[in-house]
């Protein structure tokens, strides 16, 4: 019987303990839906410190995901390959959410001596996308998209 209540309080703890960390945002994360080039494209949403250092380390996308970097205003941020798995592009975007330059097949970084890299003008968004994506998709400098 004694087995039954504590088996019965653990229950419910992890029933309230999942409720608590759902409901404050703990496990949300943040998707946009864009169309790039009629391409549609889910990218997940980057806009706090954490979200943006950890980026797309240790994880694959697939053909039509990416993540997007949003900062609160205009900068040159600093962007690494370190830790993540396969070759991106990086699209540098303005606060006029125009393209003002795209790097492809970024080589992944497993040391501890990665190169950095930086957009040439001060931008509000970073979308990163799998390798090569950029390329097919006919990104250009000067185009605007609608994040």
């Amino acid at each position: 019987m004694a087995i039954e209540v504590k088996l019965k309080h653990i229950i419910i703890s992890f029933i309230l303990a999942s409720y608590f960390l759902v409901s404050s945002g703990v496990c949300s994360v943040k998707y946009k839906n864009i169309n790039i080039n009629g391409v549609p494209f889910k990218l997940e949403v980057a806009d706090s410190q954490e979200e943006r250092e950890t980026g797309l380390s240790g994880r694959v996308l697939k053909q039509n995901e990416g993540m997007l970097f949003v900062f609160e205003r205009p900068c040159r941020p600093a962007f690494w390959m370190k830790g993540v798995l396969e070759p991106l592009d990086i699209v540098w975007i303005d606060d006029e959410k125009k393209v003002v330059g795209v790097l492809e097949r970024l080589p992944v970084c497993r040391g501890d001596d990665c190169d950095i890299y930086r957009p040439s003008s001060k931008i509000c968004y970073a979308i990163e996308l799998k390798g090569g994506i950029s390329g097919a998709l006919k990104l250009k400098t000067g185009q605007v998209l609608d994040i």
